[in-house]
């Protein structure tokens, strides 16, 4: 009887060994892993983002200034058949442009172009001279679109469509005359950053031109090319 006491105590023990035991099993780590507190090396940080916050980029509210020299050269074909002439000078560009971008690198928004020649060579008949007293003032008023391939870079590309105002003033004789009709240009720079918004650079620019005028019962057509260098203050 007490042999079979004994055993059925020590039988009995076997349960509650395995019970203790099941908590300790089911608290380790899988096989080919480590906890960090008992390897002692810290976890992986995480990959850095590929843009970094903060970094200059051309997007949001746009504003150019530019301000160069220009080349004016405009021919100016009379009714009839009669001879025409050419017109021929440097003169003086500022421009403003204000828009927004609709997607980082490109904007659109309008632009205004002011341009005076004073003093142009005129070509009539073979003979070259300098009309003094006189100007050529351009307005151009119209709209852009301004691309930029790398949002994050300075290199820029576009174009415009409008109107020009031309008025051709003779300060002699105290008279002008202005016409207006339709111009395009097209413009290509580069840029670099000088602080978070601001950037500088050079912009050249090709303006085409044509309007019509009637003096003295004498209808006329111009048509003209404007190229223009000019420094560009950009904010972005």
């Amino acid at each position: 009887m007490k042999h079979l006491r004994s055993g059925g105590v020590r039988w009995a023990a076997v349960p509650l060994v395995v019970g203790l035991c099941a908590p300790v099993r089911a608290g380790e780590a899988p096989s080919g892993t480590s906890s960090p507190s008992l390897t002692g090396k810290p976890a992986p940080l995480p990959a850095p983002s590929a843009v970094r916050p903060g970094k200059r980029s051309h997007d949001g509210f746009f504003l150019r200034v530019s301000l160069g020299p220009a080349y004016l050269d405009e021919s100016w074909s009379p009714s009839g058949g009669a001879a025409g002439a050419t017109y021929a000078g440097w003169g003086s560009s500022l421009e403003t442009s204000v828009g927004k971008s609709i997607r980082p690198g490109l904007i659109v928004g309008g632009r205004w172009q002011f341009v005076a020649a004073v003093d142009p060579n005129e070509s009539y008949l073979g003979a070259t001279t300098a009309v003094v007293e006189t100007a050529r003032l351009l307005d151009v008023i119209g709209a852009f679109a301004d691309y930029y391939p790398n949002p994050r870079r300075g290199l820029h590309l576009g174009g415009a469509a409008g109107v020009v105002i031309a008025t051709n003033l003779d300060t002699g004789y105290h008279a002008h005359e202005t016409s207006w009709g339709p111009a395009i240009s097209a413009h290509v720079g580069y840029e670099v950053f000088f602080s978070s918004r601001w950037s500088v650079g050079a912009q050249a620019q090709l303006l085409a031109y044509h309007y019509s005028t009637s003096e003295a019962g004498v209808s006329s057509v111009s048509d003209g090319l404007l190229p223009t260098l000019a420094v560009a203050f950009t904010f972005n």
